[in-house]
């Protein structure tokens, strides 16, 4: 299929199921060595750049890591014979134009290490004004909700599909007020399939209008004001880039990408374990089109007061549309994509994003889903907060879902080591309700009530923002693994030690408690 993540391609088993690599949020790489360092900066060419690398041994005595170039992406199409399913690679009809363009900063010993290198690519970003200072001065707290979702019922015993509302309008003030209550001042709202006609799974955006099953318009307008009121604020949550065949009015003939052999570009969910589809196929929209579907989204919610707006997939997918003789390959698509996201941010106050890649961090006020470990690649021995120490002071940001993790202590300990907030996705139907809805949407509704998490979420924001708060939010200026599961974050106000181990730790005098943080005076 097309690619989707920004710096990486998909994988495609003969079962049919997707498996992507680890996406690379920043196209860079460096190395360091005997206090040497050097950091390389793809400028050009890097949404056709894979990032390589090697340990010594095999072929020579040499670490390496270098950049690999993708002038002529392919899709694998697959062609019945005699003697079975053949797979053919189908190749872009033209060669990129872009050009390859790599930049080498050379760090002195007390400007090195990831650290040096990250500020070194900061201070890159914000000249070439591609990273903005925004308000970082309270520890984030992001909740998503999940407002409805698509049902099976049955009317005389003929099937049907309906919205069943599981947070609605009015249910989510009280989940906030009850947030407010226990003492988590100024939370983010990511309100989510929240659009009529349309469950978790995304309609187009733009025929996105606000559903009546979770109380109308007027109840939206009145959520926004009694969330500001409280200090909170609300965003929209949309899903432009991906849309389902379920939906109406959509044109995917002419809207949805191309591969190169001129077929409709699709996307089936799989169970992974079983390899049953679940579900129906999502199409991805052509970037030509994405301006105007976010204007014309702007125009459907300009009258629910909501100023605030939230996109899930705009920049994190980067999809070539090989139309014949109206191609538009990554780079283009990038371009599209940011001058899209452009126009959007002069007409609302604030914009928040998952996942992000770079290009798209200067239109950001809020960043979720932000990895805050290594990818588990069997090449890489340890994870470092590169990303965060770029954003640190910036952005604010948080990591992944922190109620379906498995491991919500370890997250929040990765958060106050990384400067990172919480994010946390919740509804406000109870688990036996759940139960008793059918449908494959109301089977991926799990660890979300409410009542389960908001106690721990409000307890674990408050003991970071009391012995952290003038920390995080701040710029990291150091890191290290003290000892083993043990790691030490220098802020500019402060530096804080976080132990992972089930045991305490003594450091330089200083009693680290197990799976907790201290914070150095």
């Amino acid at each position: 299929g097309t690619n989707k993540t920004s710096k990486t391609t998909t994988t495609t088993t003969k079962e049919g199921v997707d498996y992507e690599p680890a996406t690379t949020l920043v196209p860079v790489f460096g190395v360091h060595k005997n206090n040497k360092s050097f950091l390389a900066i793809i400028e050009e060419g890097d949404t056709h750049a894979n990032i390589c690398a090697d340990i010594s041994g095999k072929t020579h005595s040499y670490n390496q890591v270098y950049t690999e170039f993708n002038v002529r992406p392919y899709d694998v199409m697959t062609v019945s014979t005699n003697n079975g399913l053949r797979y053919n690679n189908k190749y872009q009809g033209e060669r990129t134009y872009t050009d390859c363009k790599i930049k080498y900063l050379f760090l002195e010993e007390e400007n090195g290490g990831y650290v040096g290198m990250a500020n070194a690519y900061r201070n890159y970003l914000v000249s070439k004004g591609e990273l903005v200072k925004r308000d970082t001065t309270t520890i984030p707290f992001v909740t998503e909700l999940l407002g409805q979702i698509e049902v099976s019922k049955f009317f005389l015993g003929v099937p049907y599909t309906t919205e069943e509302d599981i947070t609605s309008f009015e249910e989510a003030n009280l989940i906030i007020d009850e947030l407010y209550d226990l003492g988590v001042k100024g939370a983010t709202v990511k309100y989510s399939s929240w659009t009529k006609g349309a469950g978790l799974y995304p309609t187009a955006a733009s025929k996105a209008s606000v559903s009546g099953t979770l109380g109308g318009k007027n109840d939206l307008v009145d959520l926004n004001s009694d969330l500001s009121a409280l200090g909170s604020s609300l965003y929209l949550n949309i899903n432009v880039n991906n849309v389902y065949d379920s939906v109406p009015n959509f044109n995917k003939w002419s809207h949805t990408n191309r591969l190169t052999y001129n077929q409709i570009s699709n996307q089936r969910i799989y169970n992974v374990a079983t390899l049953q589809q679940l579900g129906g196929k999502y199409y991805t929209l052509s970037a030509r089109y994405l301006d105007a579907y976010l204007q014309k989204y702007l125009g459907r919610i300009e009258k629910t007061s909501v100023t605030n707006l939230w996109f899930e997939d705009v920049a994190s997918d980067l999809n070539t549309d090989f139309r014949k003789n109206k191609n538009v390959d990554r780079q283009e698509v990038k371009r599209l994509t940011t001058a899209a996201l452009g126009n959007v941010a002069s007409s609302v106050s604030s914009i928040g994003l998952d996942a992000a890649n770079v290009y798209a961090w200067k239109y950001a006020d809020k960043i979720v889903n932000l990895p805050l470990t290594t990818s588990g690649h069997r090449m890489e021995d340890d994870s470092v907060p590169f990303i965060q120490i770029i954003l640190s002071g910036m952005v604010s940001y948080t990591g992944g879902v922190v109620n379906t993790s498995g491991q919500d202590r370890v997250d929040m300990l990765k958060s106050v080591e990384t400067g990172a907030g919480l994010y946390f996705k919740w509804i406000y139907e109870d688990n036996e309700g759940v139960k008793d809805l059918e449908g494959q949407e109301a089977l991926e509704l799990y660890s979300l009530y409410y009542k389960d998490w908001i106690e721990t979420a409000s307890s674990y924001y408050k003991d970071m923002v009391e012995r952290a708060g003038g920390l995080i939010g701040t710029e990291i200026i150091g890191h290290a693994e003290l000892q083993y599961n043990v790691y030490k974050t220098t802020y500019k106000a402060g530096s804080v030690i976080v132990n992972y181990n089930d045991y305490d730790v003594e450091i330089d005098g200083v009693t680290v408690k197990a799976l907790d943080f201290t914070v150095l005076d």
